[in-house]
């Protein structure tokens, strides 16, 4: 259920729910090995499992240059058919991070670059998306989280701003090496011209 806000813009009353699981794996001084398995709740009959892995390489001690692949899965439900229908994606993806600390908090800066896949579709879709993350150590058991991410998407025959994702949220540490996250996310979707109020839960698990 949708309702229209003054603007016109249309904002859902229905939260998605992300639910996610990051592990970053140190190989040695340059590579890490990053990895994220997700399920998310779009709304009422639409929800979406994925799967993503890079490997990171060491640029300086500032800036990450990243390389990976993801698959994912989106099941939506046909109610005048009443069947479920599946669209898989593969996606290809690379990524320059860099950022630097100062006092207690630590600046990001992200581009990623996408190519995808999708089994209902014959054409390839291209994605840029930059993120820029603020983080403040409160102490060393919590951090304070703000982001703003903006991607725009094109391929062959259109090219158009797909999403801007502005978070806040709280980050705190539950056991050696494993943080949980607590995120509330504004997803506005541009094609929709839809805002999607978004909750989202992660552990974050580091192994050296």
């Amino acid at each position: 259920m949708y309702i229209k806000s003054y603007s016109q813009e249309i904002i859902s009353n229905n939260p998605s729910i992300w639910i996610g699981y990051f592990s970053e794996i140190k190989l040695n001084s340059k590579f890490l090995l990053l990895s994220d398995f997700q399920a998310r709740h779009i709304q009422q009959g639409i929800d979406l499992k994925e799967g993503r892995t890079g490997l990171a390489f060491k640029l300086n001690k500032k800036t990450y240059l990243i390389n990976g692949i993801a698959y994912f899965n989106q099941q939506s439900f046909d109610k005048d058919a009443k069947i479920y229908n599946n669209n898989n994606e593969l996606r290809l993806w690379q990524e320059i991070k860099s950022g630097f600390g100062f006092n207690n908090s630590f600046l990001t800066n992200r581009f990623r670059i996408e190519e995808r896949f999708f089994s209902n579709s014959t054409s390839a879709f291209f994605r840029l998306r930059h993120k820029i993350e603020y983080v403040t150590n409160v102490n060393t058991k919590i951090k304070l989280l703000t982001s703003n991410e903006l991607l725009w998407q094109f391929n062959n025959e259109t090219n158009a701003w797909d999403q801007n994702r502005t978070s806040i949220g709280i980050e705190l540490s539950i056991a050696n090496n494993l943080n949980a996250q607590f995120i509330l996310m504004s997803w506005w979707q541009f094609s929709s011209n839809t805002m999607q109020p978004t909750v989202r839960v992660n552990l974050m698990h580091i192994y050296n």
